[in-house]
């Protein structure tokens, strides 16, 4: 009787280890990347991160922390990059974290970020990895401006488009120009919710973007549209000073 309750015992115990194998393998096969165990950590309100394998949801909440927005993100079911157990590898500690080096970082991992201005001013941040299987969704712009139309101030992070004619320089240059300033130097440049595209037939270039960030643009267009005697005289004046 006793032999037969101890192999009962032994056998029991071989099915549980056998089981919880079969279910951390599962586990293994469902993540993009094994499992790393976290050894480096995210200190949030002072705005630190030490070195090592420091969880992607905490790298998360700090972003959260920083910007005061809302972050949108899949569900672990969804996407297994966005499981608890996901680590990103921090080389070094860094002692002055802010949402800039933090979206780089997590860049360089796979994640994409994208921000979306709400109807009632508040903006959210949608966050998605290149492996995943769902696309950041792209709202289409609520308004279009003409080259002549004013940009209000009102409703700042709402997606518009705003046409910007140039009399006096070439829009294929002024793009160029405009990309560089805008950190967005690609072909059909394409940055988040900013899109630059130009129609060299018109010499204009159309512009989709944030309401605010359109303003800018205009401004940005205005000096880069100057008149080629205007240009030279800003050049001299500028000579003259740098030779005091």
């Amino acid at each position: 009787m006793t032999a037969r309750r101890t192999l009962t015992v032994v056998v029991t115990a071989i099915a549980i280890a056998c089981l919880a194998s079969s279910a951390y393998s599962q586990k293994r096969r469902r993540g993009a990347t094994p499992d790393a165990e976290a050894t480096g950590s995210v200190a949030i309100t002072e705005a630190k991160v030490s070195s090592g394998q420091v969880p992607m949801l905490d790298v998360l909440r700090f972003l959260h922390f920083a910007t005061g927005k809302t972050i949108i993100q899949p569900s672990a079911t969804d996407d297994p990059m966005f499981r608890e157990d996901v680590t990103i590898n921090m080389l070094n500690d860094i002692d002055n974290l802010t949402a800039e080096v933090v979206t780089s970082i997590m860049t360089a991992n796979g994640y994409m970020f994208y921000e979306e201005g709400m109807g009632d001013g508040r903006a959210v941040i949608h966050v998605r990895h290149v492996s995943s299987r769902q696309v950041p969704p792209i709202p289409l712009p609520k308004e279009s401006f003409s080259a002549t139309e004013e940009i209000g101030t009102e409703r700042p992070n709402e997606l518009a488009t705003a046409v910007i004619v140039f009399q006096n320089t070439d829009a294929g240059i002024a793009i160029q120009a405009l990309r560089e300033l805008l950190g967005t130097n690609t072909s059909g440049s394409h940055s988040g919710c900013l899109k630059i595209v130009t129609n060299p037939s018109a010499n204009c270039v159309m512009v989709m973007g944030k309401r605010s960030v359109l303003r800018k643009i205009r401004t940005l267009a205005k000096h880069l549209d100057l008149p080629a005697k205007a240009v030279g005289r800003a050049a001299a004046a500028q000579s003259a000073r740098d030779a005091k």
